[in-house]
């Protein structure tokens, strides 16, 4: 169990690998720069509804559009090696 959990660790960020959703995260804040997308939009708004506004954004930004399709790529071609432990887990809970 100890590869498991340290392969899971490793792919969800806890050790701010690279290769993980935390390097990915990294990879897509450089390449879109979501800080100049809010910085803009701060610009054209009043502070009534900002933060409601800026909840949206930011949900949109996470759950849509390349962000999102490069997390998704990253499950799709990692999640295995997660897995890769040097056994098969057999889900047999009298045997553990």
């Amino acid at each position: 169990m100890a590869v498991l959990a340290s392969n899971v660790e490793r792919h969800e960020g806890v050790t701010m690998a690279s290769n993980s959703h935390f390097g990915v995260a990294n990879q897509q804040f450089a390449l879109l720069q979501p800080h100049l997308m809010v910085e803009a939009f701060f610009s054209q708004k009043n502070d009534n509804g900002f933060r409601q506004d800026l909840q949206t954004l930011v949900a949109n930004f996470i759950n849509t559009g390349p962000y999102r399709a490069a997390q998704q790529q990253f499950d799709q071609v990692d999640t295995p090696t997660v897995f890769a432990i040097g056994c098969s887990l057999d889900y047999n809970l009298q045997n553990p």
